[in-house]
């Protein structure tokens, strides 16, 4: 008797749960395989490094600010009165004028502030920063027409925003 006629026995280790195993566990592993040379090109490309770069300088730029912005209601709290400009926060509320910029831009670019009126509501913007980052040629060989970027600001009431440019 045949495994396939009534009363007939099967023998171990032919069934189907065995070959469906197998099949999958190799689709697993090519799914897995085609991920990482995805990933391995996607990352040697110019444009997602820049585009990568410019978020994690914004948003260390953006702490950077929100400590400028302690010192400027702390200064504000002491005087009464909000700082002509950021300079009349050092020493005592911020260390030193490099305290004033983005440390992790190329560039050094300084925190630009807005002196707000006293009774300015709290949305109103104090202090603000772009974060520029120009865009590699394209892969045609022309140059890119735009620059990316982030516009990072820092509210009266300390709320931070960052808006892609």
């Amino acid at each position: 008797m045949s495994p396939n006629q009534p009363g007939g026995t099967r023998q171990s280790g032919d069934g189907c749960w065995k070959w469906g195993a197998i099949s999958c566990g190799c689709l697993i592993a090519l799914g897995i395989i085609a991920g990482v040379i995805i990933f391995v090109i996607i990352s040697r490309n110019p444009m997602i490094k820049n585009a990568v770069q410019t978020g994690m300088t914004a948003g260390i730029c953006m702490g950077q600010m929100k400590h400028v912005s302690q010192a400027i209601n702390h200064y504000q709290a002491d005087h009464n009165a909000y700082p002509d400009s950021l300079n009349e926060l050092i020493p005592k509320y911020v260390a030193n004028e490099a305290a004033l910029t983005c440390t992790n831009y190329p560039s050094g670019g300084e925190f630009k502030y807005h002196k707000p009126a006293l009774d300015a509501p709290g949305s109103t913007p104090i202090l603000s920063f772009v974060v520029k980052s120009p865009m590699p040629p394209s892969a045609q060989g022309g140059p890119m027409p735009s620059i990316t970027g982030y516009k990072i600001e820092i509210s009266k009431d300390g709320t931070a925003t960052q808006a892609p440019l």
